[in-house]
């Protein structure tokens, strides 16, 4: 298991329509992965491993609030992908580009995804 690449254990998961990430959390606790992120609170049946995928949705969600964690092309990079992301990128060529300093607008990408809900408001 030790030979095995870091890139060939990584599975990828939809966690809102629009954004994806790169885990390598098993698929059976994909769905408590997806509703950590989305906001709902833990099953009390869940095995350990599915209540380690629910906080790490939950981690990714408030460091996607407080902006710690960047989208790239839909896709969701954590501090896991960036690792096996660095050493292509010692190869390539740097790019110039920052990130931007601004405040999120009101209707841009990231306020839409930490709205997102799979819940519908109550029609009164």
């Amino acid at each position: 298991m030790a030979d095995q690449h870091p890139l060939l254990s990584f599975t990828t998961v939809e966690l809102t329509p629009d954004l994806n990430v790169r885990t390598q959390l098993p698929p059976s606790c994909h769905s408590a992965l997806r509703a950590g992120f989305a906001g709902y609170t833990d099953n009390p049946r869940w095995t350990p491993i599915k209540r380690h995928g629910w906080k790490q949705g939950r981690q990714w969600r408030d460091q996607l609030a407080a902006q710690e964690l960047e989208i790239r092309d839909g896709l969701l990079l954590t501090p896991e992908t960036l690792a096996t992301i660095a050493p292509a990128k010692a190869l390539a060529k740097p790019s110039a580009i920052a990130p931007p300093d601004i405040a999120p607008e009101k209707g841009s990408l990231l306020q839409t995804l930490l709205n997102w809900s799979r819940k519908k408001p109550a029609i009164n």
